[in-house]
């Protein structure tokens, strides 16, 4: 299925097309503040350095594009507008755009029941609709928590993640009774997507809007042999940059920025579908007691300074991204980083502040965004200090049903060492009884004794997974459990 563009869609692509010939011309004409925009990203825009590309569209034009930084040091690359970067949870928009459209197509329904599409996942008390997944209203917990709790490979399949996803008892909260960020969700969508349509999501993607919006860098998963102006993703260490694998199986979109900015166009002008298709991706979740979520179809429908914003971030293989669209202002702005340690979502807001400071006022959504950026929990009480003596009954070996890896809980000092075998971190003592905290506050741990008084097992919460089972054992158990492979 094609899509007719109006023809400022055409001018744009021309633009697009121009911008990455001559990325460093663009904007002058327009009198933009390109010196304090540049400053915005001084800390990379030198040579040695990953950094990021950035893409300013105003009335549906490119107005500004630039490279900052590079996109593969061994061979000083430098970033520009070509340059292909993973979108991380950017690409939530495109598989809810995927799934919108194939139900819009007859293939499946946002009311289904996932289980019609996944018979083997749990039959929990209440149905898990598709449009649940879409809101993040499942109560499904997060599978990147769970993996990085768990301490397994980076490299595990999708096949391998959603047997995971069926291993766990229990969710997070009953369906639609709240909202609760869940990358487990959506990598579910994009498996009902491939077995409601037989297509795989890089086929589908490619099919309805990849390649009718002339998006011909974009594509979806992991490289598939050499990839024009492709790049490596970073993470600083003690000052050394360390390049970040390709996971092999990375669930994701890849694009420039340049095909971002056309999608983001696409997006805005109610070009991606048939007409209409925009406000339905724009349709806000309910919750079961009728209020209204700030999530939509993968994007957070908000506002910045009394200002409409339609935003979302991404991280993820030492990528970072970050787009929103001002509708009102007919601005929009995107920012590609492949340096872990920079906030994506931070810089595109600092560029939109000096494009629109004399319209922004007080950040009232201040606490929307804080509450989209921070997942973790705040500890619960103040820390306690316990003896070495005092500890030693929380000690042992812990099976994890849910994640079948083994825990170990250690002593140390003032305070307990708690994880999987080469992930293990500091818990301390609150001021409620049986109750621990990582200095952190990553991780929540509560033991449980039964009725003589002897610990048992304990319940972990970690922000986006709440009340992980363990169950103590004996060393004879530890040597009969597989762990995880």
């Amino acid at each position: 299925m094609t899509t007719d563009f109006p023809s400022f869609h055409k001018n744009l692509i021309s633009a697009l097309i121009l911008v990455i010939l001559i990325p460093f011309c663009i904007g002058a004409q327009h009198k933009l503040p390109i010196s304090r925009i540049d400053s915005v990203f001084n800390d990379v825009n030198q040579t040695g350095s990953p950094g990021c590309a950035l893409l300013i569209i105003q009335n549906d034009e490119v107005v500004y594009s630039r490279g900052y930084g590079y996109a593969n040091l061994d061979y000083e690359i430098p970033i520009d507008s070509g340059t292909v970067m993973y979108l991380g949870s950017v690409t939530k928009q495109f598989v809810a755009a995927a799934i919108l459209k194939a139900s819009l197509q007859g293939y499946l329904t946002l009311d289904d029941d996932i289980r019609k599409w996944i018979p083997e996942f749990p039959e929990y008390s209440n149905v898990i609709s598709v449009s649940h997944l879409i809101y993040h209203t499942s109560g499904i917990r997060d599978e990147l928590q769970l993996r990085a709790v768990a301490n397994l490979p980076e490299d595990i399949t999708r096949k391998e993640i959603i047997e995971l996803l069926v291993r766990q008892k229990k969710l997070n909260f009953e369906p639609g009774e709240q909202e609760l960020y869940s990358n487990g969700g959506y990598l579910l969508l994009i498996e009902i997507l491939e077995r409601a349509t037989g297509m795989t999501m890089q086929a589908y993607l490619r099919q309805e809007f990849f390649k009718p919006l002339g998006m011909n860098s974009a594509g979806f998963g992991p490289y598939q042999g050499a990839i024009p102006q492709s790049s490596y993703g970073f993470v600083s260490v003690k000052d050394n940059f360390i390049r970040k694998a390709h996971v092999g199986n990375a669930p994701g979109v890849r694009m420039n920025i340049s095909d971002l900015g056309r999608w983001m166009v696409a997006l805005e002008g109610d070009n991606l579908s048939s007409k209409g298709f925009k406000d339905l991706q724009l349709q806000r979740g309910i919750l079961n007691n009728g209020d209204t979520t700030d999530y939509a179809f993968g994007l957070n429908v908000m506002k910045q300074g009394g200002l409409p914003l339609i935003s979302h971030g991404g991280a993820g293989m030492g990528y970072r991204t970050a787009m929103g669209i001002y509708p009102e202002n007919n601005l929009a702005i995107c920012t590609i980083c492949n340096l872990s340690n920079l906030d994506a979502v931070q810089l595109n807001r600092r560029v939109s502040e000096i494009l629109l400071e004399d319209e922004l006022g007080p950040d009232e959504d201040a606490a929307s965004y804080e509450k989209y950026r921070k997942p973790w929990p705040a500890p619960d009480g103040e820390p306690l200090k316990l003896s070495k003596e005092e500890l030693t009954e929380f000690s042992g070996n812990y099976y994890a049903p849910e994640l079948n890896v083994i825990f170990k809980v250690e002593t140390e000092a003032d305070f307990l060492k708690v994880g999987p075998e080469g992930w293990m971190r500091p818990m301390l003592a609150t001021s409620k009884s049986d109750q621990f905290n990582s200095s952190r506050a990553w991780a929540q741990i509560n033991f449980i004794r039964n009725e003589k008084g002897v610990i048992t097992g304990f319940t972990m919460n970690i922000g986006r997974v709440n009340g992980l089972i363990m169950e103590r054992i004996s060393h004879s158990d530890y040597s009969n459990i597989a762990k995880y492979k």
